[in-house]
């Protein structure tokens, strides 16, 4: 998987009728939100996470929150995602799908130095 063109939140690419916005990374994954993305302003309606390689048979593993409207179109995020990544056509995949009508997020955005990366 080649993820070395994804740093920043701008690094985006297109995917179904929305943008996939880098999120974070390791050296074997990487998160996008998923949404409409401009300089007025971000609407995010879901993310999604690939992990490749992973060990044993199956070598990717694609984790997709999205909308029940999107549930039809998951074949094409994944091909999308591949295609980006640079993951074979033919790599062996597992592709989960949550529906995220009642998302909700959490989290601890102040480290232990008391400093947040957010507004």
């Amino acid at each position: 998987m080649n993820i070395n063109r994804f740093n920043t939140r701008h690094d985006m690419f297109n995917v179904l009728d929305l943008q996939a916005a880098f999120n974070f990374k390791s050296s074997s994954s990487v998160c996008f939100r998923l949404g409409k993305f401009s300089k007025e302003g971000r609407t995010v309606v879901g993310d999604f996470q690939v992990h490749h390689p992973c060990e044993g048979h199956i070598k990717a593993h694609l984790y997709i929150h999205l909308p029940t409207r999107y549930q039809n179109s998951l074949v094409e995020l994944q091909k999308a995602a591949f295609r980006e990544l640079d993951i074979p056509d033919d790599e062996t995949y597992e592709l989960s799908f949550f529906d995220t009508e009642a998302w909700l997020g959490m989290g601890q955005y102040v480290n232990r130095e008391g400093i947040s990366d957010r507004i």
